[in-house]
């Protein structure tokens, strides 16, 4: 599992974000590979700030399962709400990837 970031990564992710609001949320995309999960750890720190959240599609294809386990696992190794998004391949096919991936589970992010 990873370690919160140092804070000198925290600290530069900080001042990236200093332009967002302070009713402005924090969504990360968390896949449940090593990228998604270190960009977590590092924002974990800002938590507060930006009202940090998860959220982790799944696709439903092989190693989804695995995957959806490693992100549910991060997400609760550092006590950060994690909304799961099912996407289906007729989803896909109807709408798009980039589509079926936000728009009928946009409410979810706004809540």
């Amino acid at each position: 599992m990873a370690r919160p970031a140092s804070p000198s990564l925290t600290d530069h992710l900080a001042q990236q974000l200093a332009d967002l609001g302070s009713t402005q949320r924090l969504v990360v995309a968390l896949s449940g590979g090593a990228d998604s999960a270190a960009l977590l750890a590092a924002l974990v720190p800002l938590r507060e700030r930006f009202g940090l959240r998860a959220l982790h599609v799944d696709h439903g294809l092989a190693g989804s399962p695995l995957l959806r386990l490693a992100a549910e696992s991060a997400a609760r190794h550092f006590g950060i709400e994690l909304a799961v998004v099912p996407v289906t391949l007729s989803d896909v096919q109807a709408l798009g990837l980039e589509a079926a991936r936000s728009e009928e589970h946009t409410s979810e992010l706004q809540s």
